[in-house]
C-alpha cells in the first residue's frame, strides 16, 4: 500500500532537520564561510517550509515543524507561532503547498549564484533538499507533478560530499586492465567486492592518519559512484537512472596488514582510511575520464577510467543483485597502477577530470 503523502512528509522534514542540526554542530567546531552558508542554507528552506504551513493553516505540529529556526539555528530571539485556524491537511492541500514551497526557494536560489564559500555553502543546502526529497517523492509519484527541473538547473548538478549519508561503502578490487599487468594478474570474471566502513569517511583537507600497527600504508585514487535511489537487481542499461553521481574516493590501504591477513577487512577499515570528495557530479561520462594521483606534486597513477574491466553501470548490476542499494551509497570502482607508500608529511591528491581534487594531509598516529 503507498504511503500517504503526509507520512513520506514528516519523514522528510525529520531528515531535513536533523541535517539541519548536524550542519549547526559542524558549523560550532569549524565556523568557516562555507559551513555558514551552509547553515543559513537549511534556515531558509526550513523557515520557508515552516512559514508556508502557517499560512496554509496546517498543524505545524503535526509536520515536525513546530520549531523556531531562527532561534534554534541562528541565535535570534524567540519567535511566537501565529495561532491561525487550523485546516485538514489532505493530499491536495499539501500538493499545493509544496509547489508554493519550492517556487519560493528557487527564488531565493537567485541570490546566491556568486562564487565565494558562502553562497556555495547556501545552494549545496538548496541541493541537498532537492536529493532528499526526490528519494522520498518518488515513493508517491510526485515528482512530475512538481517539476523540480527548474530549480535544478539553476542550483546546478554538483553537489557537496557531505550531504550524502551512505549505509555502506563498497569497494571493488582489481578493476584496471593496466593495473591487473603491473601485478601480472589474470582478468577476474566477475568484480571482486568488499566493504569499507562510513566510520572511515574523511573529506577534502582533513589528515588521513597512519595507525601506529601498520608499516606501511598506501593510496589508492578511485572513481566512486554515489547512488541516488533505493535499487535492488537493476539492468546495466537503467542503472544510470539510479546513479546521483560520481565523486573521487581514496582507498587507503595499511598494505602489510592486507598481506598479513590474507583478508582486507582491517587492512581498509581504520579512521580516515576512505577520503572522498571533494564533491559529487553527474554530467560527466564515467567511460572517459583522466584519473591521477600525486604524492608531494609527484604524479604516482595516472590512467582513464576507460581502462576499466567492469564499467559503472557493470558494477551497480552486479552489486544491486548481491545487496539492497541506498540513497548515499558509495560503489568505490578501483585503482589504476602506481599505488604506492603512503608517509607522514605527505600531501596527496587525487584528481578526476570534471570532478576536482580530493587533497588530504598525512600524519602519524599519536
Amino acid at each position: 500500500m503507498e504511503k500517504p503523502l503526509k507520512s513520506i512528509l514528516k519523514s522528510f522534514f525529520e531528515e531535513l532537520i536533523k541535517k539541519a542540526f548536524e550542519t549547526k554542530s559542524i558549523y560550532e567546531k569549524n565556523p568557516d564561510s562555507y559551513n555558514n552558508g551552509l547553515l543559513f542554507g537549511y534556515y531558509i528552506i526550513l523557515d520557508t517550509f515552516r512559514d508556508e504551513a502557517i499560512s496554509f493553516g496546517f498543524d505545524v505540529e503535526e509536520l515536525y515543524l513546530n520549531v523556531d529556526f531562527e532561534k534554534e539555528l541562528m541565535g535570534a530571539i524567540e519567535e511566537e507561532i501565529p495561532n491561525f485556524p487550523k485546516t485538514e491537511i489532505d493530499d491536495e492541500s499539501l500538493l499545493s503547498y509544496l509547489r508554493d514551497c519550492f517556487m519560493i526557494l528557487e527564488d531565493y536560489v537567485d541570490d546566491y549564484l556568486d562564487e565565494d564559500e558562502f553562497s556555495r555553502g547556501v545552494l549545496d543546502a538548496f541541493k541537498g533538499t532537492v536529493v532528499l526529497f526526490e528519494s522520498l517523492g518518488e515513493k508517491y509519484k510526485i515528482i512530475n507533478y512538481l517539476n523540480l527541473n527548474s530549480i535544478k538547473q539553476k542550483i546546478g548538478d554538483s553537489l557537496d560530499i557531505r550531504e550524502i549519508n551512505p549505509t555502506k561503502i563498497i569497494c571493488v578490487g582489481l578493476n584496471y586492465i593496466d593495473h591487473a599487468k603491473e601485478l601480472n594478474m589474470e582478468i577476474p570474471e566477475y568484480p571482486i567486492i568488499f566493504l569499507k566502513p562510513t566510520s572511515a569517511i574523511i573529506y577534502n583537507e582533513d589528515y588521513i592518519i597512519k595507525p601506529k600497527i601498520s608499516k606501511r600504508v598506501d593510496y589508492e585514487v578511485e572513481l566512486a559512484i554515489v547512488i541516488g535511489k533505493k535499487c535492488r537487481n537493476v539492468k546495466k542499461d537503467e542503472a544510470d537512472d539510479y546513479i546521483m553521481g560520481y565523486t573521487i574516493l581514496n582507498d587507503v590501504t595499511a598494505r602489510d596488514l592486507q598481506q598479513k591477513d590474507g583478508q582486507w577487512t582491517r587492512a581498509k577499515s581504520f579512521d580516515t582510511f576512505c577520503p572522498i570528495g571533494p564533491r559529487i557530479v553527474k554530467d560527466i561520462d564515467p567511460m572517459n575520464l583522466d584519473i591521477e594521483c600525486r604524492v608531494n606534486g609527484e604524479i604516482k597513477q595516472k590512467s582513464n577510467t576507460k581502462n576499466m574491466i567492469f564499467d559503472v553501470y557493470e558494477l551497480v548490476e552486479f552489486v544491486s543483485s548481491i545487496m539492497t542499494l541506498y540513497p548515499g551509497d558509495i560503489i568505490s570502482t578501483g585503482t589504476p597502477p602506481g599505488v604506492g607508500e603512503l608517509k607522514a608529511g605527505d600531501v596527496v591528491e587525487c584528481e578526476i577530470e570534471g570532478i576536482g581534487v580530493l587533497r588530504n594531509y598525512v600524519r602519524d598516529e599519536e
